[in-house]
């Protein structure tokens, strides 16, 4: 077997091997090229890619729960005084709610991590309640200092 393809080799030197084997599968070679012309695989991509997006969002929605406002409520009392604080969580702020037995004169919000004032403020309309409104996500890290009557100590509430 090898001395027939040295002997032959020479006679079809100037030919390629290869072309017998294209010729016979040259139907099938042109239906796939003819296939790939007709598929744009860049845009079936983006297709498919749309599609678990959106089916992901459908899923996304359907097991969402909606937010729900907690409340938390905090009591303090200083030698004259009683003060009732209500937190109530919303989407992206909270409110705090204070009421005491005495008139409220001020009170001032700080960030217990860094001692920072954050809020301050006097006393609203009724001198016995206040609405205190935050621009923020509620974080179990404030203080809330309540003064009263002024021959009183001041409420201090941790928020937490």
């Amino acid at each position: 077997m090898v001395l027939f393809l040295l002997t032959v080799t020479p006679a079809l030197a100037d030919q390629n091997l290869f072309i017998p084997i294209r010729e016979r599968y040259q139907w099938a070679i042109e239906q796939l090229m003819e296939h790939q012309k007709r598929t744009d695989w860049s845009q079936l991509d983006v297709t498919v890619k749309k599609e678990k997006l959106k089916r992901l969002k459908e899923i996304a929605q359907a097991t969402a729960v909606p937010f729900q406002p907690k409340t938390f409520t905090f009591v303090a009392e200083t030698d004259k005084a009683k003060v009732n604080v209500t937190v109530t969580t919303l989407d992206g702020n909270f409110i705090i709610d204070v009421s005491a037995d005495q008139s409220i004169q001020g009170w001032i919000l700080k960030r217990q991590s860094t001692r920072q004032v954050f809020l301050k403020g006097g006393a609203g309309d009724n001198p016995y309640q206040t609405r205190i409104r935050v621009e923020r996500p509620y974080v179990a890290d404030f203080g809330l200092t309540v003064f009263v009557s002024d021959d009183s100590d001041p409420a201090f509430v941790r928020l937490f």
